[in-house]
């Protein structure tokens, strides 16, 4: 009797919990999944020279985890992460401000000490990643390094200028991946890249989350 009603508080000790994490969203499956292939793409690229650039900040979950991953391995003193957007997706974003988007990604930033290492530009990306040099953080002889391109911009022409432009800064072995589970634009775009350059188009699985990438020779 008393081993059945022990059986029934720890199940439902256990449903409250995770009612409680879902609500107030602290863990779910999908989200650790992702968090764990951030890691997983950082740790390919963590000793290869550059600095890791994305194309798409959005509401700065990526700004965060990739900046985190470079205080942890010490490497803030010479590696920076670079986010690009023009803060203004209404499919992410609830405010319909861009400029108080921006702001509040910038407080988050701070909020976990990371503003040495997360530089966060807004803007037309076709245009502000032509100024990328001129942000002045050298890497090696003043010129700025790349061992990572993340894109999450969903769009074919922005993906594709940008890789023609940034491909000056990529160190070898420096990855390029996308943030998408279907074939979409940017994968288009980076496909298009890969055969252009002769790059091996690849795909990595974490459970539920995949990423499509290459390696810059």
């Amino acid at each position: 009797m008393i081993r059945k009603f022990l059986r029934k508080l720890i199940f439902m000790l256990s449903r409250d919990l995770k009612n409680f994490t879902i609500e107030n969203n602290l863990f779910d499956l999908k989200r650790l999944d992702y968090n764990y292939s951030i890691f997983n793409i950082y740790n390919k690229v963590k000793n290869v020279p550059g600095h890791i650039l994305e194309l798409g900040t959005g509401t700065g979950r990526n700004s965060i985890l990739f900046s985190y991953l470079i205080k942890k391995n010490k490497k803030q003193e010479i590696v920076k992460y670079f986010g690009y957007d023009l803060f203004d997706n209404h499919e992410i974003f609830k405010i319909k401000n861009s400029n108080k988007n921006y702001e509040k990604i910038k407080e988050l930033i701070k909020l976990y000490d990371l503003e040495k290492i997360a530089v966060i530009v807004k803007g037309d990306i076709n245009k502000e990643i032509y100024n990328f040099e001129k942000l002045n953080f050298g890497f090696r002889d003043n010129k700025p390094l790349l061992s990572l391109i993340y894109i999450d911009c969903n769009n074919f022409e922005t993906t594709l200028n940008a890789l023609e432009h940034l491909k000056n800064y990529l160190s070898p072995g420096a990855y390029i991946c996308t943030d998408e589970k279907k074939i979409g634009q940017e994968i288009h775009a980076l496909k298009k890249f890969s055969e252009k350059y002769n790059l091996e188009l690849k795909s990595g699985d974490y459970d539920s989350f995949t990423s499509t990438y290459c390696i810059w020779k």
